[in-house]
Parts: structure tokens; sequence; C-alpha cells
């Protein structure tokens, strides 16, 4: 992997993270919102008379798709921060002499590490903010999605590794052409 990408990585990781906590630390009615929105948004994409429905059964759809919305949104947002910061630490190596990439299962151990720890800042950050609670089962969550994001990448290189060259591929159906 080439320093620039490995650069890009480390960079996309920080912004990502930058995003997470700016999130976390929105204020209760302005996370409400943006939750609320995208569930309405979600109704009149899903059921074309949604703006027909009445205003109470409008309520209980939205509510119960916003709760949906936020828990998959826990789930993903450290997906992706997991595989981010696996493939960062994964191009800037575990060992400064070699200048090889780390180990993936070292790599992937240090990328769960790391972004567990951005979990819980979130949840301990949305604390301070003003009608926000935090929550072990966001932690869970979240943590669920960052095991999910480095599997996900680790299968990927694994399947990548054992897949044969194209060199290979193109002799083994020569030979059964000929």
């Amino acid at each position: 992997m080439s320093r620039r990408r490995g650069a890009l990585w480390r960079l996309l990781s920080v912004v990502w993270t930058g995003a997470i906590l700016f999130l976390a630390a929105q204020e209760g009615g302005k996370s409400h919102s943006l939750s609320t929105g995208l569930a309405r948004l979600f109704g009149e994409l899903l059921h074309p008379d949604f703006a027909a429905w009445r205003a109470d059964v409008q309520a209980e759809w939205i509510g119960g798709v916003e709760e949906l919305l936020r828990k998959l949104a826990h789930y993903f947002e450290f997906a992706i921060l997991g595989a981010l910061v696996f493939l960062a630490l994964s191009a800037l190596g575990r060992s400064l002499k070699s200048r090889k990439p780390g180990k993936p299962s070292q790599c992937a151990f240090m990328a769960f590490y790391i972004s567990a720890m951005i979990a819980t800042a979130s949840e301990v950050l949305q604390l301070s903010a003003a009608n926000r609670h935090a929550g072990a089962m966001d932690v869970a969550l979240d943590c669920l999605g960052i095991i999910s994001g480095i599997l996900f990448l680790l299968f990927k290189t694994k399947r990548r590794e054992n897949a044969p060259s194209g060199e290979a591929t193109n002799a083994v159906s020569q030979r059964r052409k000929g």
C-alpha cells in the first residue's frame, strides 16, 4: 500500500471520527429533528399516501422508524470507522523498522480498541449535551459495528490472498481447452 493511500486512510479516519463526535455533541432537539426528518422522508418515499395519514398514525410510524434509524446509524457509522482505522493501521504498519504493513490480526485488534474508545467517548460526550443521554447498549451496538467493519475487510483481504492470480487462472483454462 502506498504512503499516499495510507495518509488518505488516516485522514479519513480522523475526519470520520470528527463527524461522529460532532453529531454526539449535538443537543437533543437537533439530533431528534434530524432523525425524525429522515424518518418522515422514508415514510413519504415508502408510502405514497403518507401525507394523507392521520397525524397520530404518522407520529407513531415516525417514532418507530426513528428508533430503528438511530440504531442503524450507530451500527453503520462505527462499522465504517472500524474499517477506516483498520485500513489506516494496516498502511501504517506495526513495525517502523521493517516498513511492512502490520499483521492483520494486530491491526484488527488495535483498530477495535481505538474505535471502541471513540465509541465510548461519543457516549460520554452526549452526557454534556442538553437533552441527551448515554447508553451502554449504544456502545455495545457501536462495538458490533466496529467488529463487522473490521471482519468485512479481513475476509475480503483473505479472499484476495487466496484467489488464484490471473496467470494461474489463464493457465488452468488453457489446459482445459487444450
